[in-house]
C-alpha cells in the first residue's frame, strides 16, 4: 500500500506504507483515511517529527557505540539502514513550501 501527500503548492509526495504510517503516528494521525496536515498544524507536526528523528539518531549512535565494542567478539555490523531524518527530507520540504503558500497537506490512502 502507499500514501501520497498533496498540496496545491507541491507535487505529490508517495511513501510506502511503513514509513508514512510510522510519520502519521507520531503525528497522531489516522492510518486507513485520507486526512490532512493544515497549515496551524504544520509548526507542530515539523517539531514533532525533527524530534523523533533526533531521538533516533542518539538511539542509533548509541547502538553503534555498542556494536564496536562488541564487534572483536562477535563480528557484528553498525546499522546501515535509512534513517528517519533522511525519509523525512521530502515531506519537510513539502511543509516549508505549503508553509510559505499558506496551504494545508492531504494524504490519500
Amino acid at each position: 500500500m502507499i500514501y501520497k501527500f498533496k498540496s496545491r503548492e507541491t507535487g505529490d509526495l508517495i511513501m510506502l506504507a511503513p514509513d508514512a504510517e510510522r510519520i502519521l503516528k507520531l503525528l497522531g494521525k489516522s492510518l486507513k483515511e485520507p486526512g490532512i496536515i493544515t497549515l496551524a498544524e504544520i509548526p507542530r507536526a515539523r517539531t514533532t517529527l525533527l524530534a523523533a528523528a533526533e531521538a533516533e539518531k542518539q538511539q542509533l549512535a548509541a547502538l553503534k557505540a555498542e556494536q564496536a565494542e562488541s564487534e572483536d567478539v562477535e563480528g557484528t555490523q553498525p546499522h546501515k539502514g535509512i534513517t528517519l531524518a533522511q525519509r523525512l527530507v521530502p515531506l519537510l520540504h513539502m511543509f516549508d513550501r505549503c508553509q510559505a503558500a499558506e496551504v494545508d497537506v492531504i494524504w490519500t490512502v
